[in-house]
């Protein structure tokens, strides 16, 4: 069966995720995409829904933190206290 944009949506919400983490989401026929700012409480969270640190788009950015569970993606980002992020 193809992979619909609906059933991308179905996942993500059947994971009962709390979306005040993130302030961008992006959805396609193959994946969710959630971006946040990284906090201890975030990454915490993340860890307790089942997500896997991984390093794929961004291994070489020190500033970005990869989560996955099955097709939805979570990218936290870290903020530098100096203002040069």
């Amino acid at each position: 069966m193809k992979n619909t944009i609906s059933k991308t949506l179905g996942s993500l919400i059947s994971e009962n995720l709390d979306l005040s983490y993130f302030f961008s989401i992006n959805i396609d026929e193959e994946k969710a995409r959630l971006l946040g700012f990284q906090s201890s409480k975030a990454e915490a969270y993340i860890m307790s829904k089942g997500f896997v640190k991984i390093d794929y788009l961004y291994a070489d950015n020190d500033d970005m933190l990869e989560f996955q569970f099955g097709n939805i993606f979570v990218v936290l980002i870290i903020q530098s206290t100096d203002g040069n992020n």
